[in-house]
């Protein structure tokens, strides 16, 4: 075996013990069936019962996962799998925690008082109704907040989040920055359920009565800012390509 495909299946190994462990997190217990079902259906991705067997061994003996068999269950597939309070230390389980509870406060801003929390829920083979970590936000409930309300969840909360993953990461926590991609993947389906051009007028509204540097508004600044990452994508590119024909005529030994 080559170097580089010995550390393609070992990256493709750890891929997938993270997902087992952050299925797990969300969940308090999942069986064997369900978590092989979960590749497919959260990460679009399959898995073999072998593969997943061997992944759940290695996460045992580390001391991450536990299995249990639970004798009320007439299925086949009764046994169970569980986080220790030892995964909770690892990063993997940190950085959905630190996910979740930012997504949470994000949410609670959408939230009026007495206003009932709706969980997920998803019914199981056994009978049960599982309830997961996550809140969500019901269509009908949200069709009721206006896009500017969202925008200034987000404004309150997102930037401090991020500023803050950086620099626990920065002090070696732990990866908390890779927590900001699953929870703007969360945001994402909030926000795609509102009108889009709302959206953006109202980010535009709250933005541009802030000011950076010289008076300009925060929101000019970020075209701006788009403008010469465009504008500097081409000159990279044209660099690039001139480049890579002057190495193409010295290796021909046109050049000198």
């Amino acid at each position: 075996m080559t170097e580089d495909k010995y550390q393609a299946q070992r990256k493709e190994a750890l891929t997938n013990r993270r997902i087992i462990l952050e299925e797990l997190g969300l969940k308090e217990s999942m069986t064997f069936g369900e978590l092989k079902k979960s590749f497919k259906k959260e990460y679009s991705k399959t898995i073999s019962s072998p593969t997943l067997s061997n992944h759940l061994t290695k996460l045992r003996k580390q001391g991450f996962v536990v299995k249990e068999l639970e004798e009320d269950i007439t299925e086949k597939d009764r046994q169970i799998y569980k986080l220790t309070e030892k995964a909770s230390n690892l990063p993997e389980v940190q950085n959905l925690f630190f996910e979740i509870i930012a997504y949470h406060r994000i949410l609670r801003e959408l939230i009026e008082s007495g206003e009932p929390i709706q969980f997920s829920t998803k019914e199981l083979k056994r009978g049960e109704r599982e309830r997961l970590i996550y809140w969500g936000l019901g269509s009908a409930y949200l069709k009721k907040k206006s896009e500017y309300e969202i925008v200034k969840a987000l404004d309150k909360w997102l930037s401090p989040i991020v500023i803050f993953s950086i620099i626990q990461e920065l002090k070696g926590k732990t990866n908390f920055t890779e927590s900001i991609q699953g929870l703007i993947k969360k945001l994402l389906d909030v926000v795609k359920q509102k009108d889009l051009t709302k959206i953006e007028e109202a980010l535009n509204q709250i933005y541009s009565q802030k000011t950076d540097f010289d008076n300009v508004s925060i929101m000019d600044s970020l075209e701006d800012i788009i403008s010469h990452v465009e504008k500097q994508k081409m000159v990279d590119e044209h660099f690039n390509k001139i480049f890579r024909e002057y190495k193409l005529r010295l290796e021909s030994g046109v050049v000198g």
